[in-house]
């Protein structure tokens, strides 16, 4: 059983800025939106999950944020980089107005081959992301619970490939900050976190 949730709102979501490997701290809505999860998870009765997050700064104040609110240690948050946010190389920190005036048409052909499509400079495509997901995936112990603190993109592959949908069914999954999923016996659901 797998709680998955996005990290919180940061100044680069709400500025419409690609963040991809970089970081930018979080907004207080966004260190709100990480209370009203832990504060769910604790109402839910949730306990005994081990903790593990992307070892980027967002996932990784997201998740102490919801260790706290659970009364854990958040010293014992484990990190594993196969939970990165995809990279958008040359294009990390960019918004979209900013790559279409570097690289005129390249996010149509972005559009045009989702799946495989890798931004220029070393940027991943969802095929590489799935990669190491799906190695991520396969290393699981199905009798430890987790909560887990990952991103838009990561997260859409992680419940795409759990959930055993296609390309485009998991590309059209949302990235919500306001809600996390609950992934168990190859079902996925949403949970809503009430954040102000």
């Amino acid at each position: 059983m797998i709680y998955l949730v996005r990290h919180g709102e940061t100044e680069w979501n709400r500025a419409g800025r690609m963040q991809g490997h970089l970081d930018a701290p979080l907004t207080p809505r966004g260190e709100a939106q990480a209370r009203a999860v832990g504060e769910t998870l604790r109402d839910m009765g949730v306990d005994g999950f081990d903790l593990v997050a992307s070892p980027l700064g967002r996932t990784r104040a997201t998740a102490a944020i919801i260790a706290s609110t659970l009364g854990r240690d958040p010293e014992t948050i484990a990190t594993d980089a196969r939970l990165m946010e995809m990279t958008w190389g040359a294009w990390d920190g960019l918004t979209l107005a900013e790559i279409e005036a570097r690289d005129p048409g390249a996010m149509a052909q972005r559009h045009a081959d989702h799946w495989n499509y890798a931004p220029p400079g070393g940027g991943e495509s969802y095929v590489k992301v799935a990669l190491r997901v799906t190695d991520w995936l396969a290393g699981l112990d199905a009798d430890r619970p987790l909560i887990v603190i990952s991103h838009g993109g990561t997260g859409r592959v992680v419940r795409g490939l759990y959930a055993g949908l296609d390309h485009a069914g998991t590309l059209a999954q949302e990235e919500p900050q306001d809600a996390f999923h609950l992934l168990r016996d190859g079902l996925v659901g949403r949970i809503e976190a009430s954040a102000p």
